[in-house]
């Protein structure tokens, strides 16, 4: 439990504990009644826990490097899937409650993040790398640029089946910090015939909102146009649950087209 900064769920502690832990819900209880851990307030959510600062830098001191491997390993698969989740909860109609839920992990994320990109594991750094919706939702998305930067260079090195999914989130990264040479370029290699993995389990269309806007940046407005509908065809298969994506695509085509006079069709 001393490899979690932030208040962690029993759902966390579950799922960085080893084969030899036991109980997890009784560990944690006798933690807690030792007064080695204690409940955190700072979650609307599922009840977190946190350990006392010195208990935590005590306890790190005792693991030896295999379980400090192994545990770093089994934190990067519990953060990738957590970022999993909030991406998802970014959409929902609870939007704000995951963005605080984010803003107090994320110095779990980031160390898993950092720990994905330096053990060299593609897949979990692309998983992860979906952080940056989060960063740029609080206001923050260019703390996050250098991470994802070395993540994407070691995508780039290993060119793992994930690689396309690494270069969406870096078209949306980029594009969200206002550097649009770059997002084109990315686009451009994802057309180029790099398979995006995501499609079946994330939203369908992201790509072609981008396309849409930069497009109607170079002024090319019947391009836009075709990438904004192919979006939002793309995305009204999906069912509920675009949010903010679908919203952007219904507004960038509804601006164009009154920008065109096309009253009706704006409407």
């Amino acid at each position: 439990l001393s490899v979690f900064e932030a208040p962690w769920t029993l759902t966390d502690a579950e799922a960085v504990a080893s084969t030899e832990s036991g109980d997890v819900l009784d560990g944690v209880a006798d933690l807690v009644e030792q007064s080695l851990v204690y409940p955190s307030t700072r979650s609307s959510g599922e009840p977190r826990f946190r350990m006392y600062d010195a208990v935590r830098a005590y306890a790190r001191e005792r693991l030896d490097v295999s379980d400090a491997i192994a545990t770093g390993d089994r934190l990067i698969a519990r953060m990738a899937r957590v970022v999993g989740e909030l991406d998802v909860g970014f959409r929902s109609a609870e939007h704000d409650r995951w963005r605080s839920e984010f803003r107090l992990v994320w110095p779990d994320i980031k160390a898993a993040f950092e720990l994905a990109v330096a053990r060299e594991q593609a897949a979990h750094a692309t998983h992860l790398s979906r952080a940056w919706v989060g960063m740029w939702m609080d206001g923050r998305v260019r703390e996050i640029e250098p991470l994802m930067q070395a993540a994407m260079d070691l995508v780039d090195r290993l060119e793992p089946p994930e690689q396309g999914d690494m270069l969406l989130a870096g078209v949306g990264l980029r594009f969200n910090m206002g550097d649009y040479e770059a997002a084109r370029a990315l686009s451009d290699r994802i057309r180029g015939g790099i398979a995006l993995l995501s499609e079946d389990e994330e939203l369908p269309g992201t790509l072609e909102l981008y396309e849409g806007y930069l497009a109607a940046g170079d002024s090319d407005m019947v391009a836009a146009e075709r990438h904004l509908r192919e979006s939002i065809h793309l995305l009204a298969q999906c069912g509920p649950g675009g949010g903010w994506i679908e919203a952007f695509a219904h507004n960038g085509l509804g601006s164009l087209l009154a920008l065109r006079g096309d009253l009706a069709g704006w409407r």
